[in-house]
C-alpha cells in the first residue's frame, strides 16, 4: 500500500475516533442524573388517576395520564416559563385527577432531591 494512502486511512480513523468520543461525551452528558434527584407519585387510591402540573400562568400540563391503583411512576415537571428558571422545586401545584375532577393537590414548593414519593390517597 502506498504511504500517502496509508496516511489518509490513519487520519480518517483518528478523525472518526474523535467524533465518536465527542458524541459519546455529549450523549452521556444528557443522561447524567443522580438517582436521588427524582420525584415519584404512588397511587394508593382505589381508582385510576392522572396528574397535571399547573404553571404560574394557570396553564395545566399533563404529567401522567393514567396511574393505576398501587402503581408508582416517576414524574418530571417542566420548568415554569414564568418561574425562576431553576427546576429543583415546583412553582405550581401538582393536581391529581379522577374522571377529570380534582381529587388531591400537592401545593408548591414540592422539591426534588430526596427521592420523594407523593402518595395519592384521594383525600384533600
Amino acid at each position: 500500500m502506498n504511504p500517502a494512502r496509508r496516511g489518509r486511512i490513519l487520519c480518517a480513523k483518528v478523525g472518526m475516533m474523535g467524533v465518536l468520543m465527542i458524541s459519546a461525551g455529549v450523549l452521556s452528558g444528557c443522561w447524567e442524573t443522580d438517582a436521588y434527584d427524582q420525584l415519584y407519585v404512588r397511587n394508593e387510591s382505589a381508582f385510576v388517576v392522572g396528574v397535571e402540573y399547573e404553571w404560574s400562568s394557570g396553564e395545566r400540563i399533563p404529567l401522567l395520564v393514567s396511574l393505576e391503583p398501587d402503581e408508582e411512576q416517576r414524574i418530571a415537571p417542566p420548568v415554569d416559563p414564568d418561574g425562576d428558571g431553576v427546576n429543583d422545586c415546583t412553582t405550581g401545584p401538582l393536581i391529581v385527577l379522577h374522571d377529570g375532577e380534582e381529587i388531591q393537590r400537592f401545593d408548591p414548593p414540592v422539591c426534588y432531591g430526596e427521592g420523594l414519593t407523593l402518595t395519592v390517597d384521594g383525600e384533600q
